[in-house]
């Protein structure tokens, strides 16, 4: 069997995806823009791969990265021998980091009117070198310059100005005791802003990466034969929590799977990364897989929210409940509990969990969850079919 085509009309790496999921070999016969390249599969794993003069790993990132690469596919190839080992995802993973840091080595191109030494373009500088560039340097010591040009009149200046110093430094204290005072009662919450990192930055000792604590594939919008991989540039926060999220490098046709990755990615929760032992806000990639949606003839397990979409499914809506009360009702703070719960087939709430929990909020998520487990909603019908629901639910304080 031979499948022949362009990467702009079939993803190459949705193709390598597949393929390594059949046991059968493979033999991809490409043609890019850097010229011919090859790709061999046997036993679910990538084992060879060439492109211009590159060496195998090298020749397979960029090949899995070409914006139109033509194709030919064959299965039950004779596989000659192996020169890499890897796995489709650890292979797509590796190849999107390279790209967005810029560390991708491209196929050598030989230029007639100019030498490979001019040709060949610098590095694109890291975050921390840029900051070190003699441009940056020089506006620093110009700013240094223009401070302190006249000592002496600096000196004379702060002198007749002492009161106001000692006056503003007293204001910034009892400020400064104030807004500690009111994050210890909990009136105040301080969120740590620092320099984003990338996930390859943390290569240290002491360095941890980010790992998923809680989230699920999302299902498919659509039903396609093959389901998408949708990967995703996704910024954490210092308590891995998901700050912001975008596709990375959109792609025609998949309008519906991408809103719905980023839909999913933001219920994400992760564990923090650390960086010399300190909690820092990081960029990671993700890749996100689709599940497909369940009918309810095929299974009776619970429906997420999102699927109740047809004109004869209903969403559970609540019969009986009322807020909680505030544990301190001297304070102004009325914080909304994000919650999910599990709604029985006779509208009972057997489970609940917070979506996003806060350490500074702990006592008011353990209220709230203790408060929406008497709560009575009517039953979910799907298809006309009543289900067990997971719904979404968001619980406020009077």
């Amino acid at each position: 069997m031979t499948l022949t085509g362009n990467s702009r009309e079939l993803s190459l790496a949705d193709l390598i995806v597949v393929a390594t999921q059949d046991p059968r070999t493979h033999r991809f016969t490409l043609s890019g823009p850097a010229g011919d390249g090859l790709l061999l599969i046997e036993g679910g794993r990538i084992v060879h791969a060439t492109y211009g003069d590159l060496a195998p790993l090298d020749a397979a990132h960029v090949l899995v990265t070409e914006q139109s690469v033509d194709f030919e596919i064959e299965t039950d190839a004779e596989i000659p021998g192996h020169t890499i080992n890897v796995g489709a995802q650890e292979l797509l993973m590796e190849a999107m980091r390279r790209l967005d840091e810029g560390l991708l080595k491209r196929p050598r191109q030989v230029s007639i009117e100019i030498g490979e030494a001019e040709s060949r373009k610098p590095p694109r500088p890291r975050s921390h070198e840029a900051k070190k560039s003699p441009e940056a340097e020089a506006l620093r010591r110009a700013m240094g310059r223009v401070l302190f040009a006249d000592a002496a009149a600096a000196e004379v200046e702060v002198k007749s100005s002492a009161p106001k110093i000692v006056a503003a430094v007293i204001g910034i204290a009892l400020l400064v005791t104030g807004s500690l005072f009111a994050w210890r009662a909990g009136w105040l919450v301080v969120e740590e802003h620092r320099d984003p990192v990338n996930i390859s930055d943390l290569n240290g000792p002491r360095d941890v990466v980010p790992a998923l604590l809680s989230g699920m594939p999302p299902p498919a919008p659509e039903d396609r034969p093959v389901l998408p991989t949708i990967l995703c540039r996704v910024l954490l926060d210092t308590r891995g929590s998901v700050y912001e999220v975008r596709v990375f490098q959109p792609r025609s046709g998949l309008d519906a799977f991408e809103e719905a990755a980023i839909a999913a990615v933001k219920l994400y929760r992760f564990s923090p990364a650390r960086r010399e032992g300190v909690a820092v806000p990081v960029w990671i990639i993700w890749p996100v897989d689709f599940v497909r949606a369940p009918r309810v003839a095929d299974t009776m397990e619970p429906v997420p929210a999102s699927l109740f979409r047809a004109s004869r499914d209903r969403l559970p809506t609540l019969l009986e409940g009322q807020p909680p009360e505030t544990p301190f009702p001297e304070r102004r703070l009325r914080p909304k509990i994000a919650c999910r719960l599990l709604i029985d087939h006779q509208g009972n709430v057997i489970e609940a969990e917070v979506v996003d929990p806060r350490d500074e909020l702990e006592l008011y998520e353990r209220i709230a969850l203790d408060t929406v487990k008497n709560y009575r909603f009517t039953v979910g019908e799907r298809e006309g079919v009543p289900v067990a629901a997971w719904i979404p639910w968001s619980v406020s304080f009077q």
